[in-house]
């Protein structure tokens, strides 16, 4: 029984979070690529969204597959 109230939401929270972990590397690791390949001065600020981008992408990603097991 108590496999079934388990199931019920860990399938919803690991397709929340894969999802979440997409949207972050789409927006923040992606999307700096796209500024960065232009031929404008490096900013730090950028640097540092695309840091902050795969590490969130990374947390997201490891809290999935603890969550799996």
């Amino acid at each position: 029984m108590q496999d079934d109230s388990k199931k019920s939401w860990q399938e919803p929270l690991l397709k929340c979070l894969f999802d979440m972990a997409k949207v972050v590397f789409t927006a923040l690791v992606v999307g700096g690529c796209v500024i960065l390949s232009f031929d404008a001065p490096i900013n730090p600020d950028l640097i540092y969204k695309e840091i902050i981008g795969i590490i969130a992408t990374v947390i997201f990603v490891i809290a999935a597959c603890y969550i799996n097991k």
